[in-house]
């Protein structure tokens, strides 16, 4: 967002013929009852569907249980199916935002007082969610390694599953990274991260610094 090549798509739910066709490709051995279920739960959200649908193909898909009532408790319950190392590292990069840096992240890790994570565990912890389809690489200039999260709402649940007080430390953490490799370009993002965080000192810096570098851009 913000990008030239931006472009918002605004989509509406699925039709009933469409999410039924989707339930029939995705998840063909379910019985008709849980498709049903299932079909009535998601209401024609596409991510709801499709999450309610790997979950159902899981190793209780077909039995009965009790199917979650919103897209926000599904992904939640599939975070906390992860691995730890795999469910940290996702909890880290979500407070880098909705697209991160493998390295900073890396860096979040290993310097963690509390639980130091070394780089080849968050390495593999990627590999993990990137196999598990929570998040996706993407291209980055200067071939630094980054990634994004699949969907906005895996991005949220995944941040507001830490502690506030954890995440406004975190915030702190990445404003004072961010500024030490400087440049223009980064004033926003340092903004974010600095508001966000406890050191409002540096929040009334480098937010009207933000507005400035926005308004020369327009």
């Amino acid at each position: 967002e913000g990008r030239s090549t931006y472009e918002q798509l605004n989509l509406r739910a699925l039709r009933p013929e469409d999410a039924r066709r989707m339930a029939a490709e995705s998840a063909p051995d379910l019985t008709p009852d849980l498709v049903e279920q299932v079909l009535a739960r998601s209401a024609g959200n596409p991510l709801f569907l499709e999450e309610l649908l790997r979950a159902e193909r899981g190793p209780t898909g077909g039995h009965v249980h009790r199917l979650p009532e919103t897209i926000h408790e599904m992904l939640l319950a599939r975070l906390d199916t992860q691995p730890p190392d795999a469910r940290r590292t996702l909890q880290l990069a979500s407070v880098v935002g909705t697209e991160f840096s493998a390295r900073i992240v890396a860096e979040l890790a290993a310097e963690d007082s509390a639980d130091p994570l070394p780089r080849d565990r968050v390495d593999e912890a990627i590999r993990a969610l990137q196999r598990a389809e929570l998040i996706v690489p993407r291209p980055a200039p200067g071939g630094e390694r980054t990634l994004a999260f699949r969907h906005p709402l895996i991005h949220e649940v995944a941040y507001r599953s830490l502690l506030v007080s954890t995440r406004r430390r975190l915030h702190g953490e990445i404003g004072r990274r961010l500024e030490q490799l400087g440049g223009d370009e980064l004033v926003s993002e340092l903004a974010r991260h600095y508001r966000d965080s406890d050191d409002q000192e540096k929040a009334r810096r480098f937010l009207p610094l933000a507005g400035e570098r926005a308004a020369a851009l327009n």
